[in-house]
């Protein structure tokens, strides 16, 4: 399969998937599957026991995030490709603002989220992917702030990230399908 099977967006509708997706070494699985992969070579990509490896990725195949691109037989063996099935994934409004699950679960959820996000972080800067500075090239800035917006501005700046995200993902696609460098970047919104 090439990076055009793959659909725009995912969303996950139900708390089940939902928990599927949001464990750390899911998370980590879901962007090594970016392009079709065994878990043998995505085990080794992320040192970790390819063993193990095999629980989550049959989670996460049983639960459509992932699927099976190529089969093939080695000495006896079959052995399966990976890949995500989408070029983002995104948790459906009612699964966060309903009564699908309960808060312990949200809060648990959105943890995991975010520290797979601050691991990912460490290791690109570790690696110099970018520098949190605002003097190099490849720069990066991590800010929090307080803003006031009337419920137009929420509206015209959920437009505006949304456009952004669909120009991210329209590079993304361009760039698999000419084989350029690639930076991994799953977007949850």
């Amino acid at each position: 399969n090439t990076a055009m099977d793959l659909i725009d967006e995912f969303v996950v509708e139900d708390v089940d998937t939902l928990k599927v997706l949001a464990h750390p070494q899911r998370l980590e699985l879901l962007r090594n599957f970016d392009q079709s992969r065994t878990v043998k070579e995505v085990a080794n990509r992320i040192d970790a026991d390819p063993t193990k490896m095999y629980y989550h990725v049959r989670m996460m195949e049983k639960a459509g995030l992932i699927r099976i691109t190529e089969t093939n037989v080695i000495s006896g063996i079959i052995e399966k490709h990976y890949q995500v099935v989408a070029l983002s994934y995104r948790i459906a409004d009612e699964l966060i603002t309903g009564d699908a699950m309960q808060q312990g679960e949200f809060d648990q959820i959105i943890a995991s989220v975010f520290d797979d996000t601050r691991q990912q972080m460490r290791r690109s800067i570790a690696a110099g992917v970018f520098q949190l500075n605002d003097k190099e090239e490849n720069s990066a800035a991590l800010s929090s702030a307080n803003v006031r917006l009337s419920d137009s501005q929420v509206q015209e700046a959920g437009a505006q990230l949304q456009a952004l995200q669909a120009d991210i993902l329209r590079w993304s696609l361009e760039n698999k399908e000419s084989k350029a460098g690639s930076a991994n970047a799953y977007m949850f919104t």
